[in-house]
């Protein structure tokens, strides 16, 4: 997964440097200058901060790992002082744990965690390229779900997911 930001304009973001009212603001500012670049790193970020067990490397995708290297380094780019020795603290170049780690501190769980993570699975869009990795990576996050939440995803809404994400071409063949 390729992801390309504006490194002038992330540097124009403030520092983030613990102050907790500020985190609001700057997190949707951070989400933004993402999403820009990459429509599926602002996903996985979304679904990252729901989560309640440790994000490893390990577990990842070689797409998804790549992109969470990538937010480590946009991270190390854009938080100082607390906030940076917060995200130095989790597992090296593991952005999408810095991130979890880092908007759970700041902004405690709402209890909307696993409606979001839901939406985040639902609203995902594969497309034709890699299809059957793609696949995997969602039922990967399913299986995320099912751990973190320690809720089981039946098999009936499994395979809604999948429908309600699969490219038109595919779906008019079913």
């Amino acid at each position: 997964m390729a992801v390309s930001i504006d490194m002038k304009a992330l540097a124009g973001i403030d520092k983030y440097r613990g102050d907790k009212t500020k985190f609001p603001q700057v997190k949707y500012t951070f989400e933004s200058l993402i999403a820009t670049g990459s429509e599926e790193l602002l996903q996985l970020m979304q679904t990252a901060e729901t989560m309640q067990a440790t994000i490893k490397l390990i577990s990842l995708s070689p797409g998804e790992k790549q992109a969470s290297r990538s937010l480590g380094c946009f991270l190390s780019q854009v938080l100082g002082d607390g906030a940076l020795t917060v995200v130095m603290n989790c597992e090296r170049a593991n952005g999408l744990e810095q991130w979890r780690v880092l908007v759970q501190r700041e902004l405690p769980g709402d209890g909307a965690s696993q409606v979001a993570q839901l939406l985040a699975m639902v609203s995902q869009k594969l497309d034709d390229k890699d299809l059957m990795n793609q696949i995997e990576e969602l039922e990967a996050r399913m299986a995320r779900y099912e751990s973190t939440f320690a809720k089981v995803l039946s098999d009936s809404l499994q395979q809604a997911i999948l429908l309600g994400t699969l490219p038109e071409p595919i779906m008019e063949k079913l």
